[in-house]
């Protein structure tokens, strides 16, 4: 099962079969180098942004017509970029002073988007919106635009101002959050302006179309050091052991050397508690080969207390300390004794009959000392339902296991770690009886409708005109020659199920469950389309949760 999202996806889909690329033909602007930066309140007022670069033609969504009066000025510095806007609003019409509001909800005022691909890949980029209040909503946008990572957080800054009959806003964005990996300086924008009234959203690409990386403005001239930039590293993995009192980390960082020679930086780990005071911090100076990735342990991080954490690494000059890559993760920190990472199944945590999968795999970890593992029985396997034991072996620590498939049983299974008066893990597995049609992921990210490889070519709504579509979003009977993902977004379910509030009743949950057994047997079923624009609809992100989690249950 897969579950889509939308957000002025429809131009994206209708226009992506010829602009996967950047376009080769237009000569890149010029963006402008500032040596100082502007007073950001929102008002344009410094001398500055006349030099800027500047945007004046917004296209309305689905036209050739030119939108409500806009115009995108855009410039930069050593150290961040700069972005302008000025919005006339309609005759007659007064702005509304939009109430502070969590930020994922702005889409609902009048509101700016930028978009920025610094390093010009045409698939993933970074996306800003500003409402006329200062509320300021940041993503990471992947697959050209189609998802969106809204846990992304940016260090960016905004400000708005009112004036009479427009409004206008500032935005700052650091290049230490733009992820910036090429030596190229020519970057791909784009610039929108959405409000209350949809019929007046426009941006500055054919069509006005949004979320298409593909199609984004080449706008050149970003002189910069980039061998400064050229690091990557991914989440990292934290391990708690508790010891006299204080959980102890063992914390793991993937880091990257991106350049054609050894460099070396500084690496910086920064927990900051979520629901508490507490925070700490430790940093160590490193040094990779030439396009070198290497996992590095941060030692000497403690803490008081177990609970959710903003964990932020950061990548430093090694002698100014000057910041050059930022990425902050929520992390849930406990003093586990035992994880257990599944590898294999890679989705939905499901054997598919189609899959054909052979073994099992998993890895396990341990926070105990190594004293205490090699004088303790550990086991570890996976068993039913009833708890029966299906299969088993002794633990070792850190290890990769292993246990054949074929013979584990259709139903609830679950893989565990029994350390006794130790500890215990779990992670739920299933094992599914052949369903026709059945939907999968495998491990390199490849979906497959039984055994054959699938790759989606989606129309939203009833287009069926252009070549290749084969996934149509829909609540009703889709064409024999396409599968559907079904419009639950659509459909009566919402005049049942009300998805603005946090806690769903038992009638509704109980619903939830007979829609979904009903649309498993739609033919050629293919994934479910769950919410439209839910921020804007003031939908609760616990009701989709809920929902999503029975529409998993029923449907993997």
């Amino acid at each position: 099962m897969m579950i889509l999202s939308k957000s002025k996806m429809l131009l994206t889909l209708a226009i992506g079969f010829f602009s996967l690329f950047p376009p080769l033909s237009a000569a890149p602007l010029q963006a402008p180098k500032w040596s100082t930066p502007p007073l950001l309140d929102g008002k344009l007022d410094d001398a500055v942004w006349e030099s800027a670069l500047k945007f004046d033609q917004f296209i309305l969504v689905g036209t050739d017509r030119l939108g409500l009066p806009t115009t995108a000025l855009l410039a930069y510095d050593e150290s961040s970029v700069y972005v302008g806007m000025h919005c006339k609003m309609p005759p007659g019409t007064t702005l509304e002073v939009p109430p502070p509001r969590p930020d994922a909800t702005v889409f609902a005022d009048e509101c700016v988007e930028v978009m920025i691909d610094a390093n010009r890949t045409g698939d993933r980029y970074f996306h800003f919106v500003l409402n006329a209040g200062g509320m300021l909503f940041d993503s990471q946008r992947v697959e050209g635009g189609h998802v969106g990572i809204h846990a992304w957080n940016s260090d960016a800054e905004g400000a708005s101002f009112r004036g009479g009959d427009y409004w206008s806003c500032e935005l700052k964005i650091p290049m230490h959050s733009l992820d910036l990996q090429s030596s190229g300086t020519t970057w791909g924008f784009n610039f929108a302006r959405t409000g209350k009234n949809m019929a007046n959203e426009a941006s500055v690409l054919p069509l006005g179309a949004y979320h298409n990386a593909g199609a984004f403005l080449a706008v050149d001239g970003f002189d910069l050091d980039y061998s400064k930039y050229a690091w990557t590293f991914a989440c990292p993995e934290i391990a708690a052991a508790k010891q006299d009192g204080v959980l102890l980390l063992n914390i793991t960082v993937p880091v990257s050397n991106l350049l054609d020679r050894q460099a070396g930086t500084l690496l910086e780990v920064t927990l900051c508690g979520e629901d508490s005071d507490e925070a700490a911090s430790v940093s160590c100076p490193i040094q990779l080969e030439a396009y070198e990735t290497r996992v590095f342990p941060i030692q000497g991080i403690t803490l008081t207390h177990p609970g959710k954490f903003h964990c932020t690494v950061s990548i430093r000059d090694s002698f100014n300390r000057r910041l050059y890559k930022r990425q902050t993760w929520q992390q849930t920190i406990n003093a586990a004794a035992f994880t257990i990472t599944l590898l294999e199944p890679a989705y939905r945590n499901a054997i598919f009959a189609s899959q054909k999968l052979e073994d099992v795999v998993y890895t396990i970890k341990s926070t105990l000392p190594a004293e205490t593992l090699h004088t303790a029985q550990v086991i570890t396997g996976i068993r039913d339902a009833s708890g029966k034991i299906l299969c088993s072996s002794a633990a070792t620590f850190p290890s990769r296991v292993t246990f054949k498939a074929a013979p584990l049983p259709d139903g609830a299974l679950t893989i565990f770690i029994d350390g006794g008066a130790l500890g215990k893990a779990e992670c739920p597995l299933r094992k599914l009886p052949f369903r026709e049609g059945e939907v999968w992921r495998d491990k390199h990210g490849i979906w497959h409708v039984e055994e054959t490889p699938f790759w989606i070519i989606l129309s939203w709504g009833g287009n069926f005109d252009i070549p290749g579509i084969n996934v149509k979003i829909s609540h009703s009977a889709p064409p024999h020659v396409l599968r559907v993902a079904h419009g639950v977004a659509f459909s009566d379910f919402r005049a049942r199920v009300d998805m603005r509030k946090t806690f769903l009743t038992t009638d509704e949950l109980n619903y939830t469950r007979k829609v979904a057994e009903k649309m498993l047997q739609t033919e050629n079923l293919f994934g479910y389309f769950l919410a439209d624009e839910p921020a804007g609809r003031r939908e609760a992100p616990e009701a989709l949760r809920a929902v999503a989690n029975i529409l998993r249950e029923v449907d993997p």
